[in-house]
């Protein structure tokens, strides 16, 4: 017998899923559990550690509409992946000035926004 009606928890975690597989197959990761606010899950663990729960993102999005969307999850995602396989690519000079000129910048962003409470 074919359901009429899903249950909405059972589709979010479907599509979870399938976007967390999509990710993975593309960019490489590996399903586990995960805790967080002393609740586990199941989450994607992403190369270079970061952990993302697209079946969670899933649920936002059904809740919240697009504001919530899995898709801007992934976009995200796979933006960290090429910046960091660009990386991967440079020279240590070339990391080094990079990660200089980013500290740079994180001190410039902290003055400024100190500057803004100050007035």
């Amino acid at each position: 017998m074919v359901p009429t009606r899903a249950e909405p928890g059972l589709v979010c975690a479907s599509l979870g899923i399938l976007f967390g597989e999509i990710y993975r197959s593309q960019l490489g990761g590996i399903w586990e559990f995960a805790e967080f606010k002393g609740q586990q899950f199941l989450a994607l663990a992403a190369p270079g550690g970061r952990k993302y729960s697209p079946i969670q993102k899933a649920g936002k999005q059904f809740l919240n509409g697009r504001q919530d969307s899995i898709l801007s999850m992934l976009g995200f995602s796979l933006k960290l992946a090429q910046a960091a396989a660009r990386i991967a690519e440079l020279s240590p000079e070339e990391r080094e000035a990079l990660r200089q000129h980013a500290l740079e910048d994180v001190e410039k962003r902290k003055a400024a926004a100190r500057a803004r409470e100050e007035n």
